[in-house]
C-alpha cells in the first residue's frame, strides 16, 4: 500500500478508501466499500506489505486496474493461512541416509497441518511424488530457510 485515500460519497455522504497499490508488475488502485471498508478501515497502514482479493473493475478511468476490495491479508499471514503444501525435491543418486534423517528432524521440530511432498528423482525408475505420512509441518518462515540450506534454494518450494 503506497498511499491511503479517505473520502466520502457526495451522493450519500458513505465513506469510503481508496488505495493505491504497487506490485512487481505495475500499480493501481483498490476500492473500500460498504463492508470491505468497515472491516478494514481501522487496520491500513501505508508502506505495509498485502494481498488484496477482489474483483477487477471493467470501468477504468485510466490505464490503472481498479480493485473493488473483498478482503486484504498482511503478507506475513498469507503464507499460514494459503499454504497447501511444502514441496522439497532430492534425487537418490545424491541422497545420504544423513541428508533424510535431518530432513525428518528438522520438520519434526515445525509440526502443523500443512502436507509435505517429495518429489523423488531417480536415476533408473524415473520420478516420484510422495506424500509424507509421518510430518505434517508448519510453513513457518524459519522452516523454509533450514529445509533450503539443508538443500538447496531451487529444492524448496511452497504451494
Amino acid at each position: 500500500i503506497t498511499k491511503i485515500n479517505r473520502k466520502t460519497k457526495k451522493s450519500n455522504n458513505k465513506p469510503y478508501i481508496t488505495l493505491d497499490i504497487k506490485d512487481f508488475e505495475g500499480s493501481g488502485e483498490a476500492l473500500l466499500i460498504n463492508s470491505a471498508y468497515n472491516e478494514y478501515k481501522d487496520t491500513l497502514k501505508e508502506d505495509s506489505l498485502v494481498l488484496v482479493d477482489g474483483s477487477i473493475s471493467t470501468q477504468s478511468n485510466n490505464d490503472q486496474p481498479s480493485i473493488f476490495v473483498n478482503s486484504i491479508e498482511p503478507l506475513e499471514n498469507a503464507r499460514k493461512t494459503r499454504t497447501r503444501a511444502i514441496n522439497i525435491t532430492l534425487s537418490s543418486t545424491s541422497l545420504k541416509t544423513s541428508d533424510i534423517d535431518s530432513i525428518i528432524k528438522t520438520c519434526e521440530r515445525f509440526p502443523g497441518n500443512v502436507t509435505l511432498w517429495i518429489k523423488l528423482i531417480t536415476e533408473t525408475a524415473g520420478t516420484y511424488r510422495i506424500k509424507s505420512k509421518r510430518c505434517t509441518v508448519s510453513p513457518s518462515r524459519e522452516l523454509i530457510d533450514e529445509l533450503r540450506n539443508l538443500l538447496g534454494r531451487e529444492k524448496v518450494r511452497i504451494s
